[in-house]
Parts: C-alpha cells; sequence; structure tokens
C-alpha cells in the first residue's frame, strides 16, 4: 500500500524538518559547550611577562619538541601515498 504522491511529499517534507530541527539543537548545544570551555580557557589565561620570550617558555615548560628519528620511522611505516593537499582537505569536511 502506498501513500498518495501529495501526503507521500508532505510526509518526506516533515521528516527533514525534523532532521534540520535536530541538526539546529546539536549546533546550539556545541555551540554553547564551545562557549563555555572558551569562557574557562579565557579564565586560566595569564598575562605574559612583556621581556618573555619564546625560548623561556619552552625551557620553562622543559619541551623538548618531536623525535625527528620517531617521526620519520611512524611516516614511514604509515606508508601514506595520498597528496598532502588530499589529506588537508579531509580535515575541512
Amino acid at each position: 500500500m502506498s501513500l498518495p504522491s501529495n501526503l507521500q511529499s508532505q510526509v518526506l517534507a516533515y521528516v527533514e524538518w525534523l532532521k534540520s530541527r535536530e541538526l539546529i539543537q546539536e549546533t546550539a548545544q556545541l555551540a554553547t559547550e564551545l562557549t563555555l570551555e572558551q569562557s574557562r580557557l579565557l579564565a586560566e589565561l595569564q598575562p605574559l611577562d612583556e621581556k618573555t620570550d619564546l625560548d623561556a617558555i619552552l625551557k620553562e615548560q622543559n619541551y623538548t619538541g618531536p623525535n625527528k628519528r620517531r617521526f620519520q620511522r611512524l611516516a614511514k611505516k604509515l606508508d601514506i601515498q595520498e597528496p598532502i593537499e588530499d589529506l588537508l582537505a579531509l580535515l575541512s569536511k
């Protein structure tokens, strides 16, 4: 048994409206969560001393940077064949 075409199109339109409404609600929830996280992070920020430079910050945090050999081993093990442009494009989707 099938529905009349006008009723079927109304049902489909309503289903699409419900999907859109749910997506809008999820987006609003994410925006609220991001705003709360941003507020929390801003509250934790401390002003930098005008004399502070990058080297001093790195030393203070004991930052050693990436291990170049380990990074190259991992990259070789992953055997990535895709062009970097394609990989970067995936990040923006």
